[in-house]
């Protein structure tokens, strides 16, 4: 197999059956070894590190870009790692392919290769079955496939891209949108903060760089960073952010220096925050006790379930800012219990399923969306979980498309 390393739609990997064995007699030189065939292969220090950047999935441009390489000796680097089975393609794993034959929605299902390819794809769909970041109750990492299954139940698609009727708005929903189906990302054997979550930086890199709007069903809420993380660096320069949440997932702005050590679904915020191209985060549904005040934070607007109930609040997100892209988080715990109950950590006196889409009508008017997820769903609780689920994704991809 052969890749041009002007190609940068799709990403590689490492092969996992390959691993590092040490030196080679040389501190200048490293062994990868195939575990299963047992063959050594002797590189040079100064290639196994160019290796090592495909540790995650990564696109051979940005490798490219960050050792230097010049043309004519990265195409001969990048033949020489797929020849000897070094790296191989890399698409997101997906346990649901085979159970059914279309995505959510009905969905085709698509790689991420084949869509970066297509330019009439406005949104693809993509499952990440990560919950490593909770601090409580796990079972989101289900969501998806959940999702999924339920779906069908609540919208059809079909390849005319025609949409369907909603009787109660008088509209057409998803219209003359083209989706796709990315499958889920996720592994049998979980890290915090480890490769699923690079991976899913790298995916929502790749499709904001081509205008495809990544919608992810989570996972749990530090999902949200890593998805932002890789919009910012397709070349974003300002973005808003509008979380729906009964928690603020915030105490102070933090670094992403060591993002990868401090994130979790509670401090999700605090690390957005921190990030210099985010202008303004506007938090709906917050309504949990906490020890102390958070930090001050000039971004941050938090409106209660008691807010939105005032006509100043709902005139307040009317004139949100239209000049600048935003991101949409739900973290369905923004509902009420008596909603949604199939969450980790669930709060009376949240909202209901109407205000919600009431207000995602609101936000969606005449703003560009760019990326948008829901999480800290637990999948597999109930059947009514799941088509509620189902129904507030459906409508963030509807608001998301809406521009």
């Amino acid at each position: 197999m052969i890749v041009k390393v002007d190609d940068g739609m799709a990403l590689y990997v490492v092969n996992r059956q390959m691993y590092y064995a040490g030196e080679s007699g040389s501190p200048e030189y490293a062994v990868m070894r195939d575990f299963e065939t047992g063959e050594d292969i002797h590189l040079p220090m100064s290639v196994f590190h160019i290796l090592d950047a495909f540790a995650f999935p990564r696109d051979v441009q940005s490798v490219i870009r960050e050792y230097s390489l010049d043309g004519q000796g990265a195409q001969r680097l990048i033949d020489f790692f797929l020849s000897k089975n070094l790296i191989h393609l890399w698409e997101p794993h997906n346990r649901d392919w085979g159970k059914y034959n279309r995505g959510v929605f009905n969905f085709p299902f698509q790689t991420l290769a084949d869509t970066l390819y297509d330019e009439e794809i406005s949104v693809a769909a993509l499952g990440v079955a990560y919950d490593t970041g909770v601090s409580y109750q796990g079972g989101s990492r289900f969501a998806p496939e959940s999702i999924r299954h339920e779906s069908r139940s609540i919208f059809q698609y079909d390849k005319k891209n025609q949409g369907m009727w909603d009787p109660a708005t008088k509209e057409i929903v998803l219209g003359g949108v083209k989706a796709v189906d990315l499958g889920d990302l996720g592994s049998e054997v979980q890290t915090r903060n480890g490769d699923v979550l690079i991976g899913l930086s790298e995916m929502t890199h790749q499709l904001s760089q081509k205008s495809v709007i990544p919608a992810i069903m989570g996972g749990d809420h530090s999902i949200t960073y890593p998805a932002i993380l890789g919009i910012l660096e397709s070349g974003i320069k300002q973005i808003g952010i509008i979380d729906f949440d009964a928690h603020s997932d915030f105490l102070e702005p933090l670094s992403k220096n060591d993002w990868q050590r401090k994130l979790h679904h509670g401090n999700v915020m605090g690390l957005i925050a921190g990030l210099d191209q985010v202008e303004s985060i506007v938090q709906i549904g917050v309504r949990q006790l906490i020890m102390r005040p958070r930090v001050n934070c000039r971004k941050i607007i938090s409106y209660s379930p008691l807010d939105i109930e005032e006509s100043q609040t709902l005139d307040s997100l009317k004139e949100l800012r239209k000049d600048i892209p935003w991101y949409l988080s739900i973290d369905i715990d923004v509902l009420d219990p008596s909603v949604m109950p199939d969450t980790g950590t669930p709060l009376p006196d949240g909202i209901s399923l109407r205000q919600l889409k009431c207000l995602l009508n609101i936000i969606s008017d005449n703003r560009k969306i760019i990326g948008c997820d829901l999480v800290e769903f637990i999948g597999g609780k109930s059947r009514v979980g799941g088509q509620v689920a189902a129904e507030i994704f459906l409508r963030e991809i509807s608001a998301a498309t809406k521009a």
